[in-house]
């Protein structure tokens, strides 16, 4: 992992811009697709380690907030934020995984996902305890659909992305 630093916060903000510029010039239709409520799939190749996630919708992430203590503004100010996160492709939600089989809130970018999965193929992968070798196995259809997402990945639909 690459440790990156700043000498100040427009700096970070710039580079984080361009980071999520070319983020966008790369997506694939699938995963431009996952949005609010959404459940989604990848594959984290350094680690080895398929990741599943859902997508929390506005209403689900407003109650939440209202219910952990936060003022009805507070809770607006935080939808605002989370809107402006989803339009530059953020996916606020829990990630699950055979690391972390309770799951972990936060967000991911859209870049960072094969596409999307179904609630119930999110089901199963929590009943075969986040290991997809065991899904896949008895979701074939699920196989071949995320084989499809790697395949849109590595030769991009736009043939001037191709190296």
């Amino acid at each position: 992992m690459d440790i990156m630093s700043f000498d100040n916060l427009d700096e970070a903000a710039a580079y984080m811009r361009e980071a999520e510029k070319q983020a966008e010039a790369r997506l694939t239709s699938a995963q431009r697709e996952v949005s609010w409520g959404d459940c989604w799939v990848t594959y984290y190749r350094e680690a080895g380690i398929w990741i599943f996630g859902e997508v929390f919708t506005p209403e689900r992430n407003h109650q939440s907030s209202i219910k952990a203590g936060a003022s009805i503004d507070e809770a607006n100010e935080e939808d605002e934020s989370l809107q402006d996160a989803h339009a530059r492709g953020y996916r606020f939600g829990r990630a699950y995984s055979v690391a972390c089989p309770e799951g972990e809130l936060g967000s991911t970018h859209i870049a960072n996902m094969l596409g999307k999965i179904t609630p119930e193929e999110l089901s199963a992968a929590m009943d075969c305890e986040w290991e997809a070798e065991r899904l896949f196995a008895s979701h074939p259809a699920l196989m071949d659909r995320v084989l499809d997402y790697i395949a849109q990945i590595d030769a991009p639909e736009d043939p001037e992305l191709q190296l």
